[in-house]
């Protein structure tokens, strides 16, 4: 993804990345993650389902700064769906971005 507003709907399937369209569940732009319900995922370890719903509940966070290693929870627009990114590497406005998507109802 790059920083020029690249977004991903966690609730499209095949997951895609919507090149420069500013939407989705979260976009990159210059140098952050943003998004209508996101959540720093601050706790040791790999996120889960239960503890994305928890801190998008307790936590919701609209932008976060993008770097390595940063690991954030995220819902979909229509709010059918979890996910939690990591940043494996981020460069030069570009980023790589592991998704994981959990098929859930979030009620939040």
């Amino acid at each position: 993804m790059t920083d020029s507003g690249d977004g991903v709907d966690v609730d499209a399937l095949p997951l895609t990345v919507n090149f420069g369209g500013l939407g989705g569940s979260f976009y990159t732009y210059a140098g952050r993650i943003s998004g209508n319900r996101l959540a720093l995922w601050s706790a040791a370890g790999v996120p889960t389902a239960d503890g994305c719903a928890s801190q998008l509940r307790t936590q919701p966070m609209s932008a976060i700064d993008i770097h390595t290693g940063l690991r954030f929870c995220a819902t979909g627009r229509s709010s059918r769906r979890i996910a939690a990114g990591e940043v494996v590497s981020y460069g030069n406005g570009v980023s790589q971005i592991q998704v994981t998507i959990w098929d859930i109802q979030f009620n939040g």
